[in-house]
């Protein structure tokens, strides 16, 4: 009888497999992801430009304007138009919250629709607390709140693509969800890398989806990957969506950054705020 871990090994090597062998498309980034990725670029994009993105959207304009009269702006009189809500955010502020709000397009597991709420709601967790992190050392929040945003993408491909192969699979795993989601976890990173370089996202980014769970073998960006991979204890510490990551003071990443127990502590304190 094959065992539930040697199933999962299996059809592991059956995907990557695929994966390496060039019998795998990468999905399309879809339109507003690339927008979103690309006015976070152009530091020459108005607020103008990034309002005409999202003025026809009501579910946005609703968290926008919920953003702008949130805690994180606390004292200040309630506003009520998007021109007024945009003038408040800023620019940075209004590219986060989009590129936030686009990962609803990414984060599709066919089957599971309770999960792609929770994938968005710990990718907005790490990524502030990425940005957190970056604020105090010297990476770009602006980088790191991308990267924490997106580090996961490839989990929701990774459940995607053992939907669509679900007939080649033992029937054992498919009826599982504990051995799909143990399948999904080995195989994210490789994915999520391949992504990001059919997405042609910055080589850092890159490297953030396949070694955020081993930053110490990321060769370029180990401060960014590093600061991803802090965060995700951070997030865990704010409990939510906790994966299980590493108590502070067995955290590697943190340790690398120079982040102790306590200050690990307070930055997490500090993301919260900015989670509304």
């Amino acid at each position: 009888m094959v065992t539930p871990p040697s199933l999962v090994t299996n059809a592991l090597g059956l995907f990557l497999r695929r994966v390496t062998s060039g019998d795998f498309e990468p999905p399309l980034m879809p339109e507003t992801v690339r927008r979103a990725m690309k006015l976070g670029r152009d530091q020459r994009a108005s607020l103008a430009e990034l309002g005409a993105v999202v003025q026809g959207d009501p579910a946005f304009a609703a968290q926008l304007l919920r953003l702008a009269n949130s805690p994180l702006f606390g004292g200040r009189p309630a506003v009520s138009s998007l021109s007024a809500a945009f003038d408040r955010i800023g620019l940075d502020g209004l590219r986060e919250l989009l590129l936030g709000a686009s990962m609803s397009e990414i984060l599709v597991v066919p089957g599971d629709p309770g999960l792609p709420v929770r994938l968005q709601r710990r990718g907005l967790a790490v990524a502030v607390c990425a940005q957190v992190i970056a604020e105090t050392k010297d990476i770009d929040p602006q980088e790191a709140f991308t990267a924490g945003i997106l580090h996961d993408v490839g989990l929701s491909l990774a459940f995607g693509l053992i939907y669509a192969f679900r007939r080649q699979l033992p029937q054992t795993l498919v009826a599982s969800p504990e051995l799909q989601r143990a399948l999904a976890e080995q195989l994210h990173t490789t994915l999520g890398e391949e992504l990001g370089r059919a997405w042609r996202l910055p080589t850092a980014l890159v490297e953030v989806l396949g070694q955020h769970h081993d930053p110490e073998s990321a060769a370029g960006s180990h401060s960014l990957t590093g600061c991803v991979t802090a965060a995700r204890t951070l997030a865990d510490l704010l409990g939510m969506e906790p994966e299980g990551q590493p108590i502070p003071e067995d955290c590697r990443a943190l340790q690398a950054l120079g982040i102790d127990v306590h200050r690990a502590e307070e930055l997490a304190e500090q993301a919260a705020g900015r989670l509304v």
